[in-house]
C-alpha cells in the first residue's frame, strides 16, 4: 500500500517563476524528502515512548514498523520520495479486517502476561487450556491450586480495527513545513542571492 501526502504551494509569483526555471531541482528535493523523513521518524518515535493502550509491557511496535522502515526512495527533478515500507502502519493508518489464516481462528492477548508471551503456539505460557462459554473462546490457565481460572486469549476468526488517524503526523504540519523549506531555500538561491 502506498501513501501519498498531498502538498499545496502558496509561493509567491516570482519564486513559482524561478522553480519553474530551475534546470536542477534535486537538490531542493532531496533536502525536503529528507526533512520529511526525519519528521516522520520522529513521530513514530513519540508514539513509541507513549507506550501501548494497556500500560503492557512494550514491543516498541511504533520504533519497529515506523521509525525502523522509514526512508528517503527517490529523488528527481520531478519531486522526491519517501517510503514507510511496512504493511502494518498501513494497516494502522487505513484500519481494516484481519482474518485467522494460519489457523482457524486468531488469539487476542487479555492480560499482559499474554502479550508478552505471543502467539500461544511458541508455548510463552504452559498449561494453557480452551474453554467455551456461550459469548467467547478462549485459551486460560489455571489460579494454582484452586479451581479458579484466567483467561490469557480470546479466540476469534477476525478482528476489524478502525483507522488511527494519528498514524502520521498531521498533513498540515507536513504541509508546513514542506512550504516553509521551499519558500527559504529558493529565496537563499534565487538569481543574485550569493
Amino acid at each position: 500500500m502506498q501513501i501519498n501526502i498531498q502538498i499545496h504551494d502558496p509561493l509567491s509569483p516570482e519564486l513559482k517563476r524561478f522553480y519553474g526555471s530551475m534546470v536542477n531541482r534535486r537538490p531542493l528535493h532531496a533536502k525536503l524528502a529528507g526533512g520529511v523523513a526525519k519528521m516522520l521518524r520522529e513521530h513514530f518515535g513519540a508514539r513509541d515512548r507513549q507506550g501501548n493502550k494497556h500500560g503492557w509491557p512494550r514491543k516498541h511496535f511504533w520504533a519497529k514498523e515506523g521509525r525502523q522502515n522509514t526512508a528517503v526512495t527517490g529523488i528527481s527533478d520531478a519531486g522526491g520520495e519517501v517510503t514507510v515500507a511496512s504493511a502494518a502502519i498501513a494497516h494502522k493508518l487505513k484500519g481494516g479486517i484481519i482474518r485467522a489464516k494460519r489457523c482457524r481462528m486468531l488469539a487476542i492477548p487479555l492480560t499482559a502476561r499474554a502479550y508478552q508471551a505471543g502467539s500461544p503456539r511458541e508455548g510463552g505460557i504452559k498449561d494453557l487450556f480452551f474453554v467455551k462459554t456461550p459469548k467467547a473462546a478462549m485459551l486460560a490457565i489455571s489460579i494454582g491450586n484452586t479451581k479458579r481460572i484466567e483467561p490469557q486469549y480470546l479466540l476469534t476468526p477476525s478482528v476489524t480495527h478502525p483507522a488511527d488517524p494519528r498514524t502520521l503526523p498531521p498533513a498540515r504540519d507536513v504541509d508546513g513545513y514542506i512550504q516553509r523549506e521551499t519558500e527559504t531555500w529558493l529565496t537563499q538561491h534565487a538569481p543574485g542571492k550569493g
